[in-house]
């Protein structure tokens, strides 16, 4: 159905607001305008950890694009399978990427990893570095629910001797 069939029984008014909705679409996200839609199959999970284990700052923000567009329209499923396959290096990027919006995205996307990203956070949560242990804390926030093994190093981690770290082991 194109822009032209989906206002034409309709009156002028009604033809503004249904290209006005159809705008507000595209311009959300929701629907893609035809330029836009493609035949190629979505980018593979191993091109997105290949993408965001770049040196490159602008491929690994590609990739934590992509990875974001992913869980948008991919089933959760098919994500899911994928995305336990990079617990690792998502977990190691979620921690500690130099760049703020790759370790947002990529933290958003870690709990379809399961469990096999906890390892990598559960040892950053026993590491040194406070930064890096609230940081652990406030990623397995998002476990504790479905996972026994979160909640005893959460419990932990309100009495670091680090305040960040309690704070985000608390905050719940």
């Amino acid at each position: 159905m194109n822009l032209r069939t989906w206002t034409r029984p309709c009156g002028r008014g009604a033809a503004r607001v249904g290209i006005a909705l159809a705008l507000a679409f595209c311009a959300f996200g929701r629907i893609a305008p035809a330029e836009a839609q493609s035949d190629e199959p979505p980018p593979s999970m191993e091109k997105v950890a290949a993408d965001l284990k770049s040196t490159d700052p602008k491929v690994r923000r590609q990739g934590a694009d992509t990875l974001h567009e992913l869980m948008d329209w991919l089933d959760r499923a098919v994500i899911q399978a994928e995305a336990v396959k990079s617990a690792p290096d998502f977990a190691r990027i979620a921690l500690s990427d130099p760049d703020a919006t790759v370790k947002a995205e990529v933290a958003e996307a870690l709990p379809l990893c399961g469990e096999a990203a906890l390892p990598e956070l559960l040892q950053a949560l026993a590491g040194a570095d406070p930064a890096l242990r609230a940081r652990a804390a406030f990623l397995l926030r998002a476990f504790a629910p479905h996972s026994a093994k979160t909640l005893p190093a959460l419990i932990k981690a309100a009495s670091d001797p680090d305040p960040t770290v309690r704070v985000a082991a608390l905050d719940v």
